[in-house]
């Protein structure tokens, strides 16, 4: 079963914060009132989340000061990753910012 939902960013254990090119991109995107697709996460058992797609958004979120942001999950077989790239979203120049 898939869940779409909104969470606190506190609640979501990343192992990098990718800050590149495609990260000030999408941060420039998203301050114009842009939307981005729902990044995935897997619940860990204990309170919090995994994630595994979208380290990108989560990062410009953090790097916009917002608290919440659109999530889907289930268990990581349900997931496939969501296209973040520039042609999809119209964000980005084409340094690979697909990795979203």
């Amino acid at each position: 079963m898939r869940v779409r939902t909104s969470l606190p960013l506190n609640s979501i254990k990343m192992d990098r914060w990718p800050i590149c090119p495609a990260t000030l991109s999408l941060v420039k995107f998203l301050e114009a009132g842009n939307k981005v697709p729902p990044i995935h996460v897997q619940p860990d058992g204990l309170g919090t989340f995994l994630i595994l797609d979208g380290r990108h958004r989560v990062t410009a979120c953090k790097l916009l000061g917002r608290t919440k942001i659109e999530v889907r999950y289930g268990i990581k077989e349900e997931v496939e990753p969501a296209s973040c790239s520039p042609s999809q979203t119209g964000w980005g120049s084409t340094q690979g910012e697909n990795q979203g």
